[in-house]
């Protein structure tokens, strides 16, 4: 599991949103490697949706970028589209 998924499921956890932190350990809200166009703003939806005062207080830390993907994660993603096979033109 990446570092930011780890710490978001943690939160999730903590906040009693066990099916959303398992998301999270699946790397749905990863912003390189998830599942979502926008994954912060599904994050952000998924937490109102749930609408207790923790997944609320979560938004605000959501907000605040303590769940972004850390500088290894983003090398980690630079790194994979090197590796992709280039785009050959017929």
């Amino acid at each position: 599991m990446r570092a930011s998924d780890e710490k978001l499921a943690k939160a999730l956890h903590d906040a009693e949103l066990h099916e959303m932190a398992a998301k999270a350990e699946a790397g749905y809200y990863n912003e390189f490697f998830g599942e979502l166009v926008l994954p912060m703003h599904g994050l952000m939806a998924d937490l109102i949706t749930a609408g207790t005062p923790r997944a609320l207080l979560l938004v605000e830390l959501v907000k605040r970028g303590d769940f972004d993907a850390t500088d290894a994660e983003a090398e980690e993603w630079a790194d994979s589209l090197k590796q992709q096979q280039p785009m050959v033109r017929p």
